[in-house]
């Protein structure tokens, strides 16, 4: 049985639904992002963001990002990287990172 069958329209799967950003995530994108983001260099990622050695934590899909904050607020001598697809979750994260001074934690 195919979807046209059951009268419905074919399933499309892995869309991007890309969210709206509002000024200041675009802001925060342009000026933060050199401070708290995070470009490939080909170095390691621990030796490249961080002075000396700490404990990595990598959160994938961090989405508005309070439990990555919460756990970087909780552990200042460990290191956090964050990564999500979506480049309003960085806009809002990147503000948040700015305003709380956490400099242990990278997108």
């Amino acid at each position: 049985m195919s979807a046209t069958d059951l009268g419905s329209h074919p399933v499309r799967s892995f869309v991007r639904r890309e969210g709206r950003m509002t000024v200041a995530q675009k802001r925060a994108l342009m000026d933060l992002w050199s401070i708290y983001g995070i470009d490939n260099h080909g170095a390691p990622l621990g030796k490249a963001l961080f002075s000396e050695p700490r404990e990595l934590t990598l959160e994938i899909g961090f989405g508005d990002g309070e439990a990555l904050v919460n756990l970087a607020k909780q552990q200042p001598e460990a290191g956090f990287i964050g990564i999500d697809p979506l480049h309003h979750h960085r806009g809002v994260q990147l503000y948040l990172l700015w305003h709380l001074f956490l400099v242990h934690l990278h997108l």
